[in-house]
């Protein structure tokens, strides 16, 4: 079975500037793959190179598929992409953000039938936020508008989600909340690619990572072989220290 993301040699150019050099990864099905590396890697830039956002040089695969020279539909049936923060400043109900994501899947000529009515509410329970479904968008805190636009990437049925820093500015509580929904996805069968900051919760979380620096892929793997003393100290510039943190957990509720 092809995996169900292969990337391959992927390279981008702004201007004159090399910003991605030949990049490559591999990921399955049912496990989150953590993107890392300092501020600059390039770790934004692949993921927006991946679903088509800018242009590129490689290859793309989804379940075998080359994906880059497809139409931004068929591409968004295969991919499902949340941004660090949407650029989305509307009145729009959280039903009718997250029920965008069903339309490159719609012929546009009547609105969403009852199959797409059901994968928006889906999405919904999902992400915990059917209660927020008749809520204005930009009155949404910002935990709140992030597990929208990614019930909006659930709605699309692409079963590869990429994230990038999907718990930035998030407070500890709700960036654990959040990343165990990550987990629970996975679990379910997805195949989650997100750029994260935290090496702590890559460790936790994530099953496989990419270690970027200066646009190159320093090192990929199992995220216990990459998230280790020399590469980190080589790439990060900081040493890991056992113990050296807080550690964190969600309350159970009685």
């Amino acid at each position: 079975m092809p995996e169900a993301l292969a990337i391959e040699g992927l390279s981008v150019r702004f201007g004159k500037r090399l910003v991605l050099e030949r990049v490559s990864l591999r990921a399955e099905y049912g496990t989150v793959t953590a993107i890392l590396g300092p501020n600059g890697a390039g770790k934004s830039t692949l993921l927006k190179a991946i679903v088509g956002l800018i242009r590129c040089s490689g290859s793309v695969l989804v379940d075998g598929t080359p994906v880059l020279n497809r139409s931004p539909a068929a591409r968004a049936r295969l991919l499902a992409y949340v941004p660090q923060q949407s650029l989305l400043d509307s009145p729009l109900s959280c039903w009718e953000v997250v029920a965008q994501g069903r339309y490159a899947r719609t012929s546009g000529l009547g609105g969403l039938g009852r199959a797409d009515r059901a994968e928006v509410e889906r999405a919904m329970q999902v992400m915990n936020v059917h209660e927020l479904a008749s809520a204005p968008f930009n009155q949404l805190s910002h935990g709140q508008k992030r597990r929208v636009t990614i019930a909006r990437a659930l709605a699309t049925s692409a079963r590869v989600l990429l994230l990038d820093e999907p718990t930035a500015s998030l407070d500890v509580c709700h960036a654990l909340s959040l990343l165990q929904m990550l987990g629970g996805l996975a679990r379910d069968g997805h195949c989650v690619v997100t750029v994260l900051h935290s090496l702590d919760d890559a460790l936790q979380w994530a099953d496989h990572a990419v270690l970027l620096s200066g646009g190159r892929c320093v090192l990929s793997g199992p995220v216990g072989e990459v998230v280790t003393k020399d590469p980190v100290r080589r790439v990060m510039g900081v040493d890991l220290v056992a113990g050296g943190g807080l550690g964190y957990r969600l309350v159970e509720e009685a």
